[in-house]
């Protein structure tokens, strides 16, 4: 199938979704057009800083608008020194029970271990930047029912061990991202959201399936659990 085919045919529509996980950086508001679905929460980097001021601006932006559709990126960094991890934790905690969290789908971060033990979680939840082997696949889906699990390029990378991981998450979970800047595929200087087909290649050559059938089942996953029309 040429190029231009597979834009138009999994192409999000002009839409997508915006992540905004530096307090210093949060918008004023949150996009008002219903194909752009805005993200809001702490980075990593950031939760020793995290204070109640921007609490409260995080929760200002998730209840602002049907458009705010999810808390993220959260999550815990184990790769920095074990006296940071406690803070890390709460302010995890802390963000979770944010009222307004409920019904919204949740984007975690995991460095440094593969998994995030707390109660068993039902609603939406998406794993960003997955690098994980089978056993943690399983180990996600036992305390989180409804997990997505989301590649970036990563994949080129991968071990054995994380290949069977990423070939052990269904179709129906799988997720692609671009990610940062700094990651682009093919050793170009920026990386940006078009960039999405040449993830779903290295995916599909990691997965031995067809490029097309990562394209639509990811395309898919993402406009159910971010409500893109």
């Amino acid at each position: 199938m040429p190029r231009e085919e597979y834009k138009s045919k999994y192409s999000l529509g002009g839409g997508g979704v915006i992540v905004f996980s530096d307090p210093a950086n949060y918008p004023s508001q949150v996009e008002g057009d219903p194909k752009w679905k805005t993200v809001v929460g702490i980075h990593l980097t950031h939760a020793g800083g995290f204070n109640h001021q921007q609490l409260g601006e995080l929760v200002d932006l998730l209840t602002a608008s049907p458009n705010a559709q999810a808390l993220g990126e959260v999550g815990l960094d184990r790769t920095t020194p074990s006296h940071t991890w406690g803070r890390q934790e709460e302010v995890l905690q802390k963000v979770l029970k944010i009222p307004s969290t409920d019904q919204k789908s949740s984007c975690f971060t995991c460095l440094g271990t593969e998994m995030i033990r707390m109660d068993r979680m039902c609603k939406v939840t998406h794993l960003h930047s997955f690098t994980g082997e089978a056993a943690n696949v399983n180990a996600w889906f036992a305390d989180f029912l409804q997990a997505y699990f989301s590649v970036n390029t990563m994949v080129e990378g991968f071990d054995r061990g994380q290949r069977e991981g990423l070939r052990s998450v269904s179709k129906n979970r799988l997720l692609l991202e671009t990610d940062a800047p700094h990651l682009s595929p093919g050793g170009e200087d920026i990386n940006t959201p078009h960039r999405t087909e040449d993830v779903a290649v290295l995916v599909a050559r990691a997965r031995g399936t067809s490029l097309e059938e990562v394209l639509y089942c990811s395309t898919s996953n993402a406009r159910a659990i971010y409500r893109i029309p």
